[in-house]
Order: structure tokens, then sequence, then C-alpha cells
């Protein structure tokens, strides 16, 4: 029985992913998430904003950003305040997250000035402040529980697209964006990335994309196929596509603007 070695978690999800070329990305999501962007060549982050490592393909290298708590904040916000929607869930025998995102879609772009902060046990990409901690701002009167719930898929939706606009800043194409893990499974939050950051988001029918890459890996050195690009094109299999809408990108542009700014201001020594 032949032997395979395997790789890291994140790189063997990047392949999972499909991200084999230069500028291919991988939103890796769970607790918390890692942007993983697939290099052609090594080029380390000077300010230590991105860590450069190897991916599991040879002769490629990949950046790798971590979000904390991306995931863990919707969960929070589930165990300390979505008792009546767990109940429902429950009753429907439906997830709550599905719950949730009907909710949300009752909420305008920009959740009505609410805006939201991640930053539970301080923040890695994209602000870079150990300190930070996480915020609503801009309560109003008017804002429901759905206002919370939307405003927590954006808040983390915009720390994907500030990530991005690091990698562009070192130089980096973006070009394909694929979302993996935990978020890929809710179509409003995918939804909300593409318009967010402009961009087709692929979601894969695996949603596991490490154990999938770690599958790729044993095929390729069991001799199932002869290289990587035959590998992923047979193995890595797309659900949806996701294509940005320009009106609601418009309206996230003004709101987007207005919330970095407020970022700065809370954090201010935030690297946004």
């Amino acid at each position: 029985m032949p032997v395979v070695g395997g790789g890291g978690d994140r790189p063997c999800e990047a392949l999972g992913g499909g991200a084999l070329r230069n500028g291919d990305v991988v939103l890796g999501t769970g607790t918390g998430s890692v942007v993983e962007v697939c290099l052609e060549n090594p080029s380390p982050d000077g300010k230590k904003r991105a860590d450069c490592c190897c991916h599991v393909i040879p002769g490629r290298w990949e950046y790798e950003m971590t979000i904390m708590t991306t995931g863990a904040s919707m969960r929070w916000f589930r165990d300390v305040f979505g008792s009546e929607e767990r109940s429902l869930a429950e009753k429907l025998n439906r997830d709550v997250y599905s719950v949730f995102d009907e909710m949300a879609e009752r909420v305008p772009a920009g959740s009505e000035g609410l805006c939201f902060y991640p930053y539970f046990m301080g923040a890695r990409a994209p602000i870079y402040d150990p300190h930070a901690r996480g915020v609503f701002y801009g309560i109003a009167l008017g804002h429901r529980k759905e206002h919370f719930i939307r405003a927590i898929l954006e808040g983390v939706a915009f720390q994907y697209a500030g990530a991005l606009k690091v990698i562009s800043d070192l130089g980096v194409k973006i070009g394909k964006i694929t979302v993996v893990g935990g978020e890929a499974k809710s179509d409003l939050w995918n939804r909300l990335k593409a318009d967010i950051m402009n961009m087709p988001i692929i979601v894969t029918k695996i949603k596991d994309a490490a154990a999938l890459g770690s599958a790729i890996l044993a095929s390729i050195g069991s001799g199932i196929y002869s290289n990587f690009e035959e590998a992923v094109k047979n193995m890595v299999s797309i659900e949806k596509i996701y294509e940005p809408d320009p009106e609601t990108h418009r309206k996230y542009l003004e709101f987007i603007e207005r919330y970095w700014e407020i970022c700065r201001k809370l954090f201010p020594l935030s690297y946004i």
C-alpha cells in the first residue's frame, strides 16, 4: 500500500479550494478564518502583515492572513441572543443560521448605519491590533435583532475586503476567490461578500477543502492523476458562483468608507 506525504491544513485547504495559480484566493472560514493566496514566487511581507509559506504544490508559495473570530462572532450572538430563533429552528427542523439569514434579508445594505467590528479576541488581519475588542457602533432605537445579525455578516465580510486590499498592496493581482468552510453554507453571506468585494465568489461542493486537498495529494502520489491541474479539474467541483450586484456594491462603497473611518478612530493603532 502506498504512503503519500500530506501537508499543513491551510496549504491543503488552498489546494482543495482550487488555488493553483498566482493570485488565486481561498477564504478558509470557520471559528476564525484564513485568507490563502497562491503565489508563483516567494515574496515575504516586510511589514509582517501576511505570512509567506510553502504551498503543497511544488514550486508554489502562498500568503496566509488570519482573521480572528469570524464565525465565532455569529456563534456568540446565537448563544447569547438567539434562544428564540434556536427554538424556532428546532421546531422546523432547520439550521438556526438559516433563520438568521432570513431575518437579515429584511435589512438593507449597510444595516441602516449599524457597524460591527469582530475583534472579540483582538485583531489580526486587516487592522493588526491585539488590544482591539468587539464593537457594535451606531446603535439606534430603530435597530432590531435582524439589524445586528446583518451587521455581523457585513462586518466580517469587510475584514475579508480589507485583507485583500493588503494583498493588492503587496503587488498581487487577485484572480478568483473561493469560499470554503462553514460560511460557504450561507447563501446570504456569500452574496454579501460578492457585493462588498465586487468580485465573483465561488463556492465548492465539498466545503471541507483541507480534507479534499489531502485527498488530491494522495491521488497524485498514488498515480491516479499525473499532475495537480488534472487532479483539481476532476476533484474540485463548483456548486455555485455568486456574481456581484453593481447597485448593491455602490451602496457598500459609501458605507465601507465610513466603516473604516470609524475603525481608525476606535483603534488608532490599526493599519487600515
